[in-house]
């Protein structure tokens, strides 16, 4: 009986510290791409590869992303800015390389960015 209490305790928490699931905008270490802001920026001109720079007038944009426990990015949305380049950009940054998660208590956690761009192709 004992061990049988034992289990359904470690399998209760075990679930409950897995499934935390709030998105975190105050932590102790932010999230990072790979080698830091100057790789993502280095990675982003290298990677855009649009068939028609018409598709994407100059613009500034926002995108918020969630980046999760494990480095990847979900729900991608520009939150100011044209929506014409929506679709294209959310499509680039999804196959982004997996991030540096954020740390609360030195454990990783999911976290809110906000991703400033600016497209110029002059």
């Amino acid at each position: 009986m004992r061990i049988l209490l034992f289990i359904a305790f470690f399998t209760f928490f075990s679930a409950s510290a897995q499934q935390d699931t709030t998105i975190y905008s105050i932590v102790d270490k932010e999230a990072e791409f790979p080698g830091g802001f100057a790789a993502m920026n280095a990675w982003l001109f290298q990677n855009m590869n649009f068939v028609d720079e018409n598709e994407l007038p100059t613009s500034k944009m926002f995108l918020e992303l969630i980046i999760e426990t494990d480095g990847t990015l979900s729900s991608i949305k520009n939150v100011r800015g044209l929506k014409l380049t929506d679709e294209a950009i959310q499509k680039l940054i999804s196959t982004s390389p997996k991030w540096t998660p954020a740390q609360l208590n030195g454990r990783n956690v999911r976290s809110k960015y906000l991703l400033p761009m600016h497209i110029d192709f002059d």
